[in-house]
């Protein structure tokens, strides 16, 4: 089912699907956690750096395709939600994509995979990312898009999108997470939803 159901995706969006035809977007990266608040922690990794080396190497991604891109935080320093909500606010123009990076955590080691997260309040065009980014995603590893409200999704008109790679809880997450070659796989499709 989840197979047809990216068939299904695929044909709606086209063979080079993408939310914005022009290659000049404004990209603005939050690497959730920081500072005093770490986020998760496996094996003595906290979740905050691994969000960070995440969104440092989406920006230098996101940077050689010509896009413009303001990241939150570029090092490990604390910025409490209304900080990053309204560092995303300031920053915005058309055609702006706000990409907030977190990982994910179970007691339940055999849960795995990516999601995209929405609010009950996103935008049309919110709703329209996630699912071309969940497309895109799959093709690299198992990606389910899903509603939760969260602050910096809630109220906003910013097309933006939260993006789990993966569960620090699950050892084969826990890898991909730690491996360079696979963050770069899961970011150039990432931005290939983003842009063609």
């Amino acid at each position: 089912m989840k197979f047809l159901a990216l068939i299904a995706t695929l044909s709606l969006f086209g063979s080079a699907f993408a939310l914005f035809d022009s290659p000049s977007q404004h990209l603005i990266i939050d690497a959730g956690h920081g500072g005093m608040d770490p986020g998760g922690s496996q094996d003595g990794i906290r979740e905050a750096d691994i969000n960070l080396i995440w969104a440092i190497e989406l920006k230098q991604l996101a940077e050689e395709r010509g896009m413009l891109v303001t990241i939150l935080r570029e090092d490990d320093s604390f910025m409490d939600l209304k900080m990053r909500k309204a560092g995303v606010e300031d920053a915005l123009e058309d055609e702006t994509v706000f990409i907030s990076i977190h990982q994910n955590t179970s007691q339940n080691i055999d849960v795995q995979g990516a999601f995209v997260y929405v609010s009950e309040s996103s935008t049309e065009a919110s709703v329209k990312l996630a699912e071309v980014i969940e497309a895109h995603l799959d093709s690299i590893t198992d990606t389910r898009t899903q509603e939760q409200d969260l602050f910096l999704l809630r109220d906003t008109d910013v097309t933006g999108v939260v993006v789990s790679p993966g569960f620090m809880s699950n050892a084969t997450d826990f890898a991909n997470m730690n491996s360079k070659e696979f963050r770069s796989r899961f970011n150039h499709q990432l931005l290939n939803a983003i842009q063609k």
